[in-house]
């Protein structure tokens, strides 16, 4: 999972460091089928920064997108 949290660390710059890329993980895992607006406001994000996050961990291979935001089954 860290393997992950670096990679889209490296792809975007955030002023709230890698521990909001971690929350929503966590987020994701815990409400599988969560939606982006949803996302945002768990992690008390502004939603495009939490779309930009999403991307990028759908990038990466950790979530996918289908009928809301889900964690892979990969480890």
């Amino acid at each position: 999972m860290r393997a992950y949290i670096e990679l889209a660390a490296k792809n975007i710059r955030l002023q709230e460091g890698v521990q909001a890329i971690e929350q929503v993980l966590i987020e994701c895992y815990l409400n599988p089928g969560i939606s982006t607006k949803a996302l945002a406001r768990k992690v008390l994000l502004p939603t495009p920064v939490t779309a930009a996050i999403k991307r990028e961990l759908i990038k990466a291979g950790a979530l996918i997108q289908e009928r809301g935001v889900r964690c892979t089954a990969e480890d």
